[in-house]
């Protein structure tokens, strides 16, 4: 079956609200999650789900937070989030630096002590659509090495920058700056096959080509991509007081404990430089120009930043919604949970109660997830939720964690963590 973005939507708060989390702030985690789901973004959409509650729910997200406002000059200000989550307040932020930028030309807003913000990209593109310039930067946890070391120091550190046209097309660049996603090295892993020099490095910093050695992961273009990290680092971390470098949390290490991470949002108005529509016309011309540049070998044309996201979205529309598998089960053991598509997967009887279906499943036992995942060990990965159009070596449909507990399978967060490595950067 399909499911439209606002079904998503609706179901995922009703996840965030059954483990705890306020309406408002369940709403926006839910709406960063959607708008990512709906690109293909899978890896910081719907599959974040099951890590997010178990963290609500285990205390390692404050759903009260006391939230500190302080404006520290006309154009810039920090918000202090309490640990809370980091989508509302990355929201906020980003609002409060659009609305400085609207009378000042420019403001900056560090969003410090909040948990992760997932998909930065959407907070640029807010920028952009109140016809802004947006800039985001996050922290993400060591798996790095910096360029010549051997031990991992800093995160995947992403950047991210929107820009508004005169026709309605957003230009929308989001980047990890590490040279390949965990997930191709696990897959390479789980396949027997060896993985290019260059993106991996052992315990003592040398180059890898065998995955069972990988000890960490190499920045993109060298000593470029280990000065991008550390730019983020000194704009995300160092700059807010919060922990940096190899001192930031893991994502995954304690799901009881507070991230404090820092984020940086940035808003630049270009009525205060060249004027809005100068800027707006001439960046549709930059759009126009790069579509008409002849496309190398291999290549269909030349896609301004932004655009392939903005053709999976039309994709999504074009079939009427995100397809989505819809679960059962019988009361008996072993659970059976069968999957619109015709497949059906059988899983043994584990004890425990689910926390609750999404998609109006009756599934009540943990080990449907392990069902679902069970290709993932084996080096596929199999999803169960998927927009039409996605990147070409995302796998065929999308894993979903929105039906089941399998807290005694194993921990929600460790199947997070295998899913994140394998489809997304950050």
């Amino acid at each position: 079956m399909l499911g439209t973005r606002d079904e998503l939507k609706k179901l995922m708060k009703k996840k965030f609200m059954a483990a705890g989390m306020h309406d408002d702030h369940a709403d926006d985690m839910a709406e960063v999650l959607a708008w990512s789901s709906e690109r293909g973004l899978h890896s910081h959409g719907e599959v974040r789900v099951e890590y997010y509650t178990e963290h609500i729910s285990k205390g390692g997200m404050t759903v009260d937070p006391k939230v500190a406002w302080t404006q520290t000059g006309p154009r810039s200000g920090i918000l202090d989030a309490d640990n809370g989550c980091g989508y509302p307040f990355a929201i906020e932020g980003m609002q409060k630096v659009i609305d400085m930028a609207k009378e000042h030309g420019i403001g900056f807003v560090g969003v410090a002590n909040v948990s992760h913000t997932g998909a930065i990209g959407y907070y640029t593109e807010m920028a952009a659509k109140q016809g802004m310039i947006g800039l985001s930067c996050t922290q993400s946890d060591p798996m790095v090495i910096p360029y010549g070391g051997a031990e991992p120091f800093y995160g995947t550190n992403p950047i991210a920058i929107a820009a508004p046209t005169a026709d309605g097309r957003i230009v929308s660049f989001d980047m990890a700056t590490t040279v390949q996603a965990w997930g191709k090295i696990l897959d390479a892993k789980s396949a027997g096959r060896s993985i290019p020099e260059g993106w991996a490095v052992d315990e003592d910093g040398r180059p890898v080509t065998d995955p069972h050695k990988v000890n960490a992961l190499v920045a993109i273009a060298g000593p470029k991509g280990y000065g991008l990290m550390m730019m983020v680092d000194i704009l995300s971390g160092v700059l807010l007081g919060v922990p940096a470098g190899k001192h930031v949390s893991s994502l995954y290490h304690d799901l009881s404990e507070g991230r404090r991470l820092g984020h940086l949002n940035v808003a630049i108005n270009p009525e205060f430089f060249c004027g809005d529509q100068n800027f707006r016309e001439h960046m549709s011309e930059v759009l126009d120009e790069l579509n008409a540049t002849k496309p190398g070998v291999g290549f269909d044309k030349v896609y301004w930043p932004g655009e392939r996201a903005q053709k999976r979205i039309q994709a999504t529309k074009d079939v009427g919604g995100i397809e989505m598998w819809t679960t059962s089960t019988t009361t008996s053991s072993p659970t059976t949970c069968t999957a619109t598509a015709g497949t059906t997967r059988t899983a043994s009887r584990s004890r425990g109660a689910a926390r609750g279906g999404l998609a109006g499943a009756t599934c009540r036992r943990p080990s449907y997830r392990l069902a679902i995942l069970h290709k993932r060990i084996r080096g596929t990965l199999e999803y169960a939720w998927r927009s039409p159009g996605a990147a070409p070596w995302r796998a065929p449909c999308h894993f979903t964690a929105l039906t089941c507990d399998s807290r005694n399978i194993h921990s929600a967060s460790r199947w997070a963590a295998i899913i994140d490595r394998s489809a997304g950067s950050q």
